[in-house]
């Protein structure tokens, strides 16, 4: 499963800041939308004032236990349901 942050003119989310960490910034937009999707569905033409950003999540398997222990822990992320325990 594919998660997809999409900078643009509309989105759940309204942005506040933008702040690089490394190298050149993304284009400043007013808001930001949080896709789960299968697939990746990208624009017929691009355009100047927005961005798309693709990725899927890591499987647990290549977590250390350490790493597990801290991930079971914390909160769900922003959108998404509540974490499930995995069993042991």
């Amino acid at each position: 499963m594919f998660t997809v942050f999409r900078g643009g003119r509309s989105g759940a989310w309204r942005v506040t800041r933008f702040a690089p960490v490394k190298g050149a910034s993304l284009s400043p937009t007013p808001a930001l939308s949080v896709v789960h999707s299968l697939t990746i569905a990208l624009p017929m033409m691009p355009s100047p004032t927005s961005w798309r950003l693709a990725g899927v999540a890591s499987h647990l398997r290549y977590a250390e236990r350490a790493e597990k222990k801290q991930l079971d822990a914390s909160p769900a992320e922003i959108g998404r349901p509540e974490r499930q325990p995995m069993p042991r």
